[in-house]
């Protein structure tokens, strides 16, 4: 298990970590991302919508855990 963790704010999407996270994903690093909250990682839902699209795509599995959201197959 990898742990992806910014400083700065959510509602810039060039966050290195965020970046690096969405690459090592398309790059199949792992299967699932688990965040503890939808706005922790992103504040735009434009933003939101597209990687959780983009994940998905790709195959990889979205967990928001106080949002009580599970997009696994």
């Amino acid at each position: 298990m990898k742990v992806y963790e910014d400083q700065a704010t959510g509602t810039n999407s060039n966050r290195l970590q965020l970046q690096q996270m969405l690459s090592d994903a398309q790059d199949g690093a792992f299967d699932v991302i688990v965040s503890w909250k939808l706005d922790r990682l992103f504040r735009s839902l434009k933003d939101l919508i597209n990687t959780l699209q983009m994940l998905n795509d790709i195959g990889v599995d979205f967990v928001s855990v106080k949002d009580n959201l599970d997009l696994s197959q």
